[in-house]
C-alpha cells in the first residue's frame, strides 16, 4: 500500500499575494517502508477561502474587518498539474497564484483568505491516497483595519469604546 506523505505544511504557511509563486513539496512512501520512486502526483486541487484576519491572528479575533464570503475560488492550472516522484519518493510543485472563479459569480476576490492544497499519489493502476491539507494565506491587500466595539451590546444608556487596528497582512 502507498503512504502519501506531506505537502510539507511549514513550507507553505505564508503569505502569498497575485503573481506569487504558490511552492510546495510532496512525498510518498510504503506503509512497510521505503520510498515510492515514480508515484505520481495528479488531482492537486488548491482553492481561496474567504477568511478574517480574525481567524488567522487569534490576537486580533475582537476586531471586526471587512470580511464578505467573495464566491468560490479555484488555482489556475491546479487540476492539470502532474509530478512525478524522484528516487527519494519527492517531487516539487509549483503554481502561480492566480485564481479562476469556481461557477458563475461576477463577485470581487475576498481581501483575506486560506488556500488549502492537497495532493492524490498514486502507483500506476493500484489505488491511490490523499495528503492531508496543507495551507497557505493569501492576501490582496499589504494592510487590514480593524474595529473593536464594546460593549458587544449597545444600549441608550452606556458609554460606547471604539479602538481601531492596523494589522499587516503577516500579522
Amino acid at each position: 500500500h502507498l503512504a502519501e506523505r506531506l505537502p510539507r505544511a511549514p513550507a507553505l504557511r505564508r503569505v502569498l499575494r497575485d503573481g506569487d509563486t504558490l511552492a510546495f513539496d510532496v512525498e510518498a512512501g510504503y506503509y512497510s517502508g521505503g520510498a515510492a520512486s515514480g508515484a505520481s502526483f495528479e488531482r492537486v486541487q488548491a482553492g481561496l477561502v474567504p477568511a478574517s484576519i480574525g481567524d488567522v491572528y487569534e490576537e486580533y479575533r475582537a476586531y471586526a474587518f471587512n470580511d464578505e464570503d467573495r464566491g468560490d475560488w479555484l488555482i489556475k492550472a491546479a487540476d492539470a498539474m502532474h509530478l512525478v516522484a524522484d528516487q527519494e519518493g519527492r517531487a516539487h510543485g509549483s503554481l502561480p497564484v492566480a485564481f479562476l472563479a469556481r461557477g458563475d459569480t461576477d463577485a470581487a476576490l475576498p481581501a483575506f483568505g486560506r488556500i488549502p492544497v492537497t495532493v492524490e499519489a498514486k502507483l500506476s493502476d493500484r489505488e491511490s491516497t490523499t495528503s492531508n491539507t496543507a495551507e497557505a494565506l493569501y492576501a490582496r491587500y499589504p494592510r487590514y483595519v480593524g474595529l473593536k466595539v464594546e460593549p458587544n451590546w449597545i444600549d441608550a444608556g452606556s458609554p460606547v469604546k471604539l479602538e481601531g487596528v492596523v494589522v499587516t497582512a503577516e500579522g
